[in-house]
């Protein structure tokens, strides 16, 4: 699993947002509230789009967090387009780490990365795997 960053919303038109930012990604997928998830999927009530943040996998959460820093240096100016969109959208990166066999896990965000994800108003899922 790797990081992946998202963003959602009901009135959210990532066409607009990806021509006025620039923003560009080759694992960039985008998806628009009426359409079909899959042929006979769901149909998505709200427009988004995700991409790869990092492909550092999920036992190597220091890689993760390198990598996602750097993402959000290279991408800043594209990604402070978002605090210019009047809607309500919620931005996140989704963080995938694997269960330790340990008797308490711990891992550290950096202030660094929280400092990078919080100015552009970015939240930070951290979701555990066995």
């Amino acid at each position: 699993m790797t990081v992946y960053f998202m963003v959602r919303g009901y009135q959210f038109d990532p066409d607009h947002f990806l021509e006025r930012s620039g923003l560009t990604h080759p694992t960039m997928h985008i998806w628009r509230k009426g359409q079909k998830s899959l042929p006979s999927g769901r149909i998505f009530e709200f427009s988004g789009l995700s991409l790869e943040a990092s492909e550092a996998h999920n036992e190597s959460f220091n890689d993760q967090v390198i990598n996602t820093v750097a993402f959000l240096k290279e991408q800043s100016k594209a990604l402070s387009h978002l605090l210019t969109l009047n809607q309500d959208i919620s931005t996140v990166f989704e963080f995938c780490i694997e269960d330790r066999d340990v008797r308490l896990q711990t891992e550290n965000l950096p202030p660094e990365l929280l400092r990078l994800a919080g100015n552009l108003n970015i939240g930070i899922d951290v979701t555990r795997s066995s």
